[in-house]
């Protein structure tokens, strides 16, 4: 290891597999409170409610511009001091807390009654809890991600069921447990499970906690283009396209979930080894996990009519052919994905943001070509080509990439102790 920042105490496996559990429960958890405030509500006023969170949400994803990959890189890997991380941790909380205040006072100008004003302090919640979460990663404790998750989703839990109990609206416990959840857990996980290595929010001058992540930035804009895939079905293929292709594209995203763990849990690991052949080294004690959900995925082809009869009835037969296409192209996503992070952590993050964008485009592009006339088989069609390009293009550099390896160094005694 080449950094005293990168500290494991538990093996990649392990934390993966905390990981896997911790965010499959969290998701029941989130269904549940979903579920909950959609029984207890009109359904007008909950879908105002649920657009504003869903905007919270997705606009997490463009403030945070790849920032915690690229930290999680540079902190694991020793080039980022306690004390620069400090710097942008806090001035990243700062300016995104002052784009919810400043949306807010917009909405509530210009849009009198709106629940969009919620947005901006749904998208502040989560940067605050990933800004820690980011820190155990680099750190080689995926583990306390795990932990940060669950404290995440039990508080709002919590807190909706107790604040509804006391009379509460329904859905104004539902808003403030999804903000104070993630703030309760960026707290106590920076307190409690980080300890040794918290961060600590600092007074100072400004500075751009956004420096360096330009392809990161494009990456994570490219990964949240894709999800208008069901946009462009239904522009192009008609409504009950979209309606076929919508009602299973997502439940892939289930399979993948033991592969995003191992990815997210191996960042640091090769972002920390001295060379590139020795990150690859240190993936083979997990790499039954993606494995695992590749072997998930070819189950999902033998029982997908079954599966969607069951949960959504004949009228959405048309959908079994669609998600046996799609865990077709789940086998290959599951190999995408450790590949891609494989790139961004040994610092070829822009190779990897064109690729990851090429392939988008190809997606959405044969998704407009094919839906006229295939209509949702040809949307299917459309994700596994790209799926299949994109693992073309990353095996191909990746290859290149272990062809040219650097010649590991001698470990030499630092003079400066940087965590």
């Amino acid at each position: 290891m080449t950094s005293e920042n990168f500290a494991p105490k538990r093996s990649l496996g392990t934390q993966a597999v905390t990981v896997a559990i911790a965010t499959g429960l969290a998701q029941a958890i989130v269904a549940i409170l979903y579920l909950a405030a959609a029984r207890a509500s009109n359904v007008e006023d909950y879908g105002h409610v649920v657009a504003a969170v869903a905007a919270g949400v997705a606009s997490f994803g463009l403030l945070d511009l790849g920032t915690n990959a690229l930290w999680v890189r540079e902190i694991s890997a020793g080039r980022l001091p306690p004390n620069e991380l400090f710097r942008r941790a806090t001035w990243k909380i700062v300016y995104i807390f002052g784009v919810a205040v400043a949306w807010a006072a917009l909405v509530h100008t210009f849009l009198p009654g709106s629940p969009y004003w919620i947005s901006g302090f749904v998208t502040f919640a989560q940067a605050f809890a990933q800004v820690v979460q980011a820190v155990m990663r680099a750190g080689g404790r995926s583990e306390l991600v795990g932990a940060s998750i669950l404290i995440d989703k039990g508080t709002a839990a919590v807190v909706f069921f107790a604040l509804w109990s006391a009379g509460v609206d329904v859905l104004v416990a539902f808003v403030l447990s999804l903000v104070i959840g993630p703030v309760t857990s960026g707290i106590l996980s920076n307190w409690a499970l980080l300890r040794d290595r918290r961060i600590r929010f600092v007074r100072g001058g400004p500075v751009n906690p956004w420096k360096g992540a330009r392809n990161f930035a494009v990456s994570n804009v490219a990964d949240t283009a894709r999800s208008y895939d069901v946009t462009l079905a239904a522009e192009f293929g008609g409504a009950v396209a979209a309606g076929t292709y919508g009602a299973v594209n997502r439940w892939t995203q289930a399979i993948e979930l033991l592969t995003f763990a191992f990815s997210s849990s191996s960042a640091p690991y090769m972002a920390s080894a001295p060379s590139a052949r020795a990150a690859v080294k240190y993936l083979r004690s997990a790499i039954w996990l993606p494995l695992l959900a590749i072997l998930g995925s070819c189950v999902v082809i033998l029982i997908a009519p079954w599966v969607v009869d069951l949960l959504l009835g004949e009228a959405y037969a048309g959908s079994a052919d669609v998600l046996r296409i799609l865990a077709a192209g789940t086998i290959a996503s599951n190999l995408n994905q450790p590949m891609f992070v494989f790139l961004m952590a040994r610092g070829k993050d822009r190779a990897g943001a064109v690729i990851v964008t090429t392939a988008v485009a190809t997606i959405l592009s044969l998704v407009a070509i094919l839906t006229p006339s295939l209509g949702a088989i040809g949307a299917a069609l459309a994700y596994v080509v790209g799926q299949v390009f994109l693992l073309l293009m990353l095996a191909t550099t990746c290859a290149r990439l272990l062809i040219k390896d650097e010649v590991p160094a001698e470990p030499v005694a630092p003079s400066v102790t940087v965590s």
